[in-house]
């Protein structure tokens, strides 16, 4: 079973609220789906996604697809691709025209699974069944009543463990925003803060340490420090021993490898980079 053809659906929507972070936000959702179609009729899903900026028109993502990346997929089978490694030199390093790298990904793996007849966390060798979900607001940008009212409805329907955005330049702000979280969840509710590498490795000690004396005892804190700034995880992780450091979203597989074997976090963040799938 190859792979035989391929679909691309763009849509683009306002959001019914702005998402962002300490660094960022966006206020429109821009995808398109991919849909890797083989020859048995079995179909592999990925989404192509732009934070900030819009997809070209449909058939313009098409065409470079169909130029760039359909020529290396074409006749291939999905999990010989999932699979593959190359050594790739020089120029042929590099991105794709438009973000297609984790879309994929996602694509061949959920494609490779279908046709072993498998979901893909079996094919992957899990064992459960299920796994607790926390609920992760992307709130840094919301007003304090609209943080409160999205967490209040998180806790009532169920979720029982919760993330927030932090990394204000006024650190009072993080504080507070904290205060109102354990406000509106059940108490004994598991807590966690991501400050998307707003701070450098010794301010985040300092403000990891004052979360703590507030009250504040936290699962883990999520990506506290520049991405590549491995001894400074390492000392970090090191120094704060009542909490977790969570930390490699940010990075490819080569950037995980390296943030392991600095020993500089003890949650490894994989996101979408679960496998280098047709690095070029």
């Amino acid at each position: 079973m190859t792979l035989a053809e391929f679909r691309i659906t763009r849509f683009q929507f306002a959001r019914d609220r702005v998402i962002g972070d300490s660094q960022v936000r966006a206020d429109d959702a821009n995808c398109a789906a991919l849909e890797l179609i083989s020859s048995s009729g079995a179909v592999g899903l990925g989404f192509i996604q732009t934070l900030f900026i819009p997809l070209p028109n449909q058939a313009e993502i098409k065409r470079i697809f169909a130029a760039e990346v359909w020529p290396e997929l074409q006749g291939q089978p999905a999990i010989g691709l999932a699979l593959r490694v190359g050594r790739p030199r020089g120029g042929n390093q590099r991105a794709y025209g438009l973000p297609f790298h984790e879309a994929l990904q996602v694509a061949l793996w959920d494609l490779a699974a279908k046709e072993a007849g498998l979901p893909l966390h079996r094919m992957l060798g899990s064992r459960r069944t299920k796994v607790r979900a926390y609920a992760s607001g992307l709130d840094f940008h919301l007003p304090d009543q609209h943080f409160t009212a999205l967490f209040t409805y998180a806790a009532s329907i169920g979720y029982t463990a919760f993330k927030i955005k932090v990394g204000h330049e006024d650190f009072a702000r993080d504080l507070h925003r904290l205060d109102l979280l354990r406000g509106c969840v059940p108490a004994g509710s598991a807590l966690m803060v991501d400050a998307n590498e707003a701070w450098d490795a010794k301010e985040a000690v300092v403000k990891i340490t004052a979360m703590r004396d507030a009250g504040h005892d936290l699962v883990w804190v999520e990506d506290p420090i520049l991405r590549h700034d491995f001894a400074g995880l390492r000392m970090l992780k090191q120094a704060v021993t009542w909490t977790q450091i969570n930390s490699g979203e940010y990075l490819d597989l080569s950037g995980k490898r390296g943030l392991l074997m600095a020993e500089g976090t003890d949650i490894l963040n994989v996101h979408a980079q679960v496998s280098d799938v047709m690095r070029r």
